[in-house]
């Protein structure tokens, strides 16, 4: 496909006068390069104004408030917070695994066998 000629924006199919389509917002598409790729992924996970870095700061520091922002649509400072769940479980289970952890082990190390709220339930 040719991208720089193009005329109809390829999301909402409106016509384009500017590098952004007037209707939806998104983008005049661009050739996907390796490079383009990776100034993406260190703009989206390295930045200091990044989405996902001011997301982890803010469900570190304040997370009640950053949680209201969010609900209130004020999201476009923000990771979107299931995406940020599902990534840092991802994350968590393979480090689990790379260090050779048994998740399940861990999280009922804390309790003791005979504790009445685990009765019926086996290991």
């Amino acid at each position: 496909m040719e991208f720089e000629n193009q005329t109809q924006c390829l999301n909402c199919g409106k016509t384009l006068d500017t590098a952004y389509c007037g209707h939806c917002g998104q983008q005049k598409s661009q050739r996907i390069t390796f490079k383009n790729l990776l100034l993406l992924i260190q703009r989206g996970t390295i930045e200091f104004k990044s989405p996902l870095l001011k997301t982890i700061l803010g469900l570190t520091i304040r997370p009640a408030e950053l949680c209201k922002e969010y609900i209130e649509g004020r999201r476009i400072n923000y990771f979107n917070p299931a995406r940020y769940a599902f990534w840092l479980v991802t994350f968590t289970m393979v480090f689990a695994a790379f260090l050779n952890v048994n998740m399940i082990d861990v999280s009922f190390e804390g309790y003791n066998a005979d504790d009445e709220s685990l009765q019926g339930f086996t290991m």
